[in-house]
């Protein structure tokens, strides 16, 4: 199970990226997430967002989106986090992460 300490980072961390706060090298692939970091080579078993939608990366989450988002972009990549569409999309991930950890933790 996932620790409060990793809920509060993973949430910290879609906060800033949604609110284009992001800090210097944060990103939005598996090396900032606490999640990725206990779960992804484990196949993702144990991580919430796996045991919510039986998926494996965040597949079946607004991720989805915003990694298309990113690999359609053709601009500098840093640029991105800037862009009000980008952070649209992470607002959408973070909220469907505080609905989870709500469901999961009731906090």
């Amino acid at each position: 199970m996932a620790t409060k300490r990793e809920w509060d980072r993973v949430i910290n961390h879609w906060t800033r990226i949604a609110t284009g706060t992001r800090r210097k090298n944060e990103y939005i692939g598996g090396a900032d997430c606490a999640f990725c970091n206990r779960y992804f080579n484990k196949g993702c078993n144990g991580c919430p967002i796996k045991i919510k939608t039986s998926l494996k990366w965040c597949e079946g989450t607004p991720y989805d989106d915003i990694i298309d988002y990113y690999d359609n972009y053709h601009g500098d990549k840093d640029d991105i986090y800037k862009k009000k569409d980008f952070m649209r999309l992470a607002e959408k991930e973070l909220n469907f992460l505080k609905k989870l950890r709500k469901e999961v933790r009731g906090d």
